[in-house]
């Protein structure tokens, strides 16, 4: 009897292990009942995608773009600082005025009337050295004076459109474009303008279709708002040289950013 008893148990235990056995070889299952495979339980691997070596570093230009933007600590100069018209050096001194504006916004710097002077001064006296004279330069030359001279990294597009200025504008950037002053028609302009002109394009705003400048033309130009039309249709590369001819139509613009 007592061997019975043992056997029946030693048959209960091997059946109660081959139940387990078979319910442990199972595949698992989710909450909802679905069989899930060992595939499925593995962690995933990471995916690391291969660069190419030579793509490059892009910024990220924010989708969409905001509506409105201003860089606001554009230090701002008029380019004759003592309301000096008469003198030559100054009438012609909007390049240089605008190269000052973004080189002391690069590096954080304060402008005041008497640096500013002494500033255009040097730049003249610069130009004259390498051009024979310090009175018009192209876009292409305005950005090399920004680096041979002041060492900030500027950097010239052609064949712009409004909205890439906006998008340079958006990444943080300051853009100096070239125009033929006559045509933005700025009313504090002495009548009818000037044919070569170069300002700080600053900030834009899509609500009132604008672009903010700092223009050194007039005394009132710091945040100076024109149309956006207005200011990309007078947009013209004009040549180094002591008032050349401009027979150029060409869209360009430089842009310098801080970082």
């Amino acid at each position: 009897m007592k061997h019975r008893f043992i056997f029946g148990w030693a048959i209960l235990l091997t059946l109660s292990g081959a139940a387990f056995f078979s319910w442990g070889k199972r595949a698992p299952f989710s909450q909802e009942g679905t069989v899930v495979t060992a595939e499925q339980l593995r962690p995933p691997q990471a995916q690391v995608p291969t660069i190419p070596e030579t793509t490059p570093t892009l910024p990220i230009v924010p989708e969409p773009l905001p509506m409105a933007v201003l860089i606001d600590d554009v230090p701002f100069t008029v380019q004759a600082p003592f309301a000096s018209w008469a003198n030559p050096l100054f009438q012609d001194a909007c390049e240089e005025a605008s190269i000052i504006m973004a080189e002391a916004w690069v590096n954080q710097g304060l402008l005041t009337p008497e640096g500013v002077k002494a500033e255009i001064q040097a730049l003249a006296t610069f130009e004259k050295k390498h051009f024979g004279h310090a009175i018009d330069t192209s876009i292409n030359d305005t950005a090399w004076l920004l680096g041979e001279y002041y060492g900030v990294i500027a950097t010239v597009e052609k064949d712009i459109k409004i909205g890439d200025i906006q998008q340079a504008i958006a990444l943080g950037k300051i853009v100096i474009v070239p125009t033929d002053g006559r045509k933005l028609k700025n009313p504090n302009f002495k009548q009818p303008g000037p044919a070569r002109h170069m300002v700080v394009i600053i900030g834009y705003d899509t609500k009132t279709v604008e672009f903010i400048v700092n223009d050194p033309g007039t005394r009132k130009g710091k945040d100076y708002r024109y149309p956006e039309a207005v200011l990309y249709d007078a947009i013209t590369d004009y040549a180094t040289g002591d008032h050349a001819p401009v027979t150029s139509t060409d869209k360009v613009m430089l842009t310098v950013g801080r970082f």
